[in-house]
């Protein structure tokens, strides 16, 4: 498959999980830190029907596709907030409001373990998209 090809996906993989997040956030007025753990998930296993193998590119793609998830949600809910107080659709409060303004609204939105959880799905997706693996120990203990 083509380095464009795996692109778009992971571009599409981001993006859905990104938009599913924001919608299941702004349908409960709760940030939702640990869906980052299932948009983890959703990469690898968009990486692993992609059938790539397990390398330093696919834990790149990993870790890269999953902080672009987490930013564009992030993004997506802060413009779901200042939608209303701007009297504008979510989506063209999306295209309106700034990074400096996402960044605020999400340190009041999402709390540490929220941060802890978005960090640590980041490093999983890089994790899992090396190849490791949890080994079990052999014999008793």
């Amino acid at each position: 498959m083509s380095r464009l090809k795996i692109g778009l996906w992971c571009l599409l993989a981001a993006t859905g999980m990104a938009a599913l997040w924001a919608i299941a956030a702004t349908a409960t007025h709760r940030p939702l830190g640990w869906m980052a753990l299932l948009t983890a998930l959703d990469v690898i296993a968009m990486l692993g029907l992609l059938r790539l193998a397990p390398d330093a590119t696919r834990a790149g793609l990993a870790g890269a596709s999953t902080a672009l998830s987490i930013v564009l949600a992030w993004w997506f809910i802060a413009a779901s907030q200042m939608a209303p107080m701007l009297g504008l659709h979510p989506l063209q409060s999306l295209l309106r409001i700034g990074p400096h303004l996402v960044l605020s609204l999400s340190v009041a939105s999402f709390d540490r373990f929220d941060l802890a959880l978005a960090a640590a799905s980041i490093a999983l997706a890089t994790a899992w998209g090396s190849g490791f693996t949890v080994r079990k120990r052999r014999g008793g203990a």
